[in-house]
């Protein structure tokens, strides 16, 4: 089978068995994280904060008034038994992000202002079909990330959202750091930040099982 033909091929045997965007072996889950345990309802700000090992979500937008300037300090990564991933899928390690934004092409993903194809609010499309790909019926291959900002460890509130965006890894740096993919119009790049911090989840397995398991409703 020619080379061409075979990627055809396997893009459609990814879409028909619900994982547009599989990358050696991992799937991709096509949202962030809403409440725990659930996907997002939908591609833009419907998904949650979460700080680093931490199950409780904190919303997207608009002020939260429960909010507690806090340290978190531990000598391991984000355990399973916190994570807000539906049950079958986990946080990504650092090096599957690294994989994900040199695996797109071109390398770090495109950026898309709101609209621009298909997408509600600003964000990257990452993928070998980064280029081609647009919400929401055109995303073998794809996978896209809203520019969430993220909620600031002292007080909670929203900093650089529809200018940059997050996502946790489960690899931490250090007792009180950990990193994550962080992303803006001019690049993707992994880092590591204060692990008190409030960044989304987006969410992986192996195999071709796909995303739309459990959705918010």
């Amino acid at each position: 089978m020619a080379a061409a033909a075979m990627a055809v091929a396997v893009h459609a045997q990814q879409h028909q068995q619900g994982c547009n965007l599989l990358l050696n072996g991992l799937c991709w889950a096509d949202r962030h994280v809403g409440t725990p345990g659930a996907f997002a309802a939908d591609d833009g700000y419907s998904y949650s904060f979460y700080r680093f090992n931490r199950r409780r979500g904190w919303e997207a937008t608009g002020e939260v008034k429960s909010w507690r300037s806090a340290t978190v300090n531990e000598s391991y990564g984000w355990l399973s038994d916190s994570s807000p991933c539906p049950k079958g899928w986990r946080l990504p390690l650092l090096g599957e992000y690294r994989a994900l934004s040199n695996g797109s092409q071109p390398i770090g993903g495109v950026w898309a202002a709101a609209g621009e194809r298909g997408n509600e609010v600003p964000g990257k499309f990452f993928g070998p079909n980064a280029n081609t790909c647009s919400l929401p019926n055109n995303m073998e291959g794809c996978a896209f990330f809203p520019a969430s900002g993220y909620r600031n460890l002292s007080d909670g509130g929203l900093r650089f959202q529809g200018s940059y965006g997050y996502g946790w890894s489960s690899t931490q740096a250090g007792a009180t750091i950990a990193y994550f993919l962080g992303f803006n119009c001019s690049g993707s790049n992994p880092g590591g930040v204060n692990k008190a911090y409030a960044f989304p989840v987006r969410c992986v397995r192996w195999g071709l099982t796909g995303s739309a398991i459990v959705v918010e409703k």
